[in-house]
């Protein structure tokens, strides 16, 4: 079994890079512990890393979950967020090495009728696609952005918000930071 890492987006910065933990090697808990608390004591409100690695099991966490002082929950969930971006382009850019993509090919030949058919999956990659972003159409309860908080989004209910409204800009033409990009991508 090799090591598996479960944190919150800001503890990824710990994890061990290209390293794996072999069985009979143990994990420092009081030097992970150490790292988290550096973490909020430079800015990160709260933190929780769960390690999983040859015999050690074991949970930490630093900071609070809220403003109010409550402290992060052992046994606490958190969204991904754009971390994500970082793993879908790795994947994208591995199938890319190994053949089964073409960055310069229209996004239209792996997920046809998706998006507009002179859009690239490097003009993804790139945010260059010129595609709407779907989070400018996420409409938020007078209450702010509570009443969503906790919703799952199909990766189908994103993609259509965008794909029916024209392109912002030509693609290849603009950049701008757009999470449908991705989405796409991960489809």
């Amino acid at each position: 079994m090799g090591t598996r890492l479960l944190a919150t987006p800001a503890a990824f910065s710990l994890l061990f890079t290209g390293t794996a933990v072999a069985d009979d090697q143990r994990i420092d808990r009081k030097i992970v512990q150490e790292g988290l608390d550096e973490m909020t004591t430079k800015g990160t409100q709260g933190v929780q890393l769960r390690v999983h690695a040859g015999r050690d099991r074991f949970t930490v966490r630093s900071g609070t979950a809220e403003p109010d002082g409550r402290p992060v929950p052992l046994n606490g969930r958190f969204r991904a967020g754009s971390i994500a971006k970082t793993f879908t382009a790795t994947v994208v850019l591995q199938l890319a090495g190994e053949g089964a993509v073409s960055l310069d090919a229209p996004v239209d030949r792996y997920l046809p009728g998706l998006v507009d058919q002179r859009i690239t999956v490097r003009q993804l990659l790139q945010m260059t696609s010129g595609l709407y972003s779907y989070t400018d159409s996420i409409r938020f309860d007078p209450q702010g952005f509570e009443p969503i908080r906790f919703r799952s989004w199909a990766p189908a209910e994103l993609v259509a918000i965008p794909t029916g409204k024209p392109l912002q800009a030509e693609p290849g033409t603009k950049y701008e930071y757009n999470n449908t990009n991705y989405v796409v991508l991960a489809c």
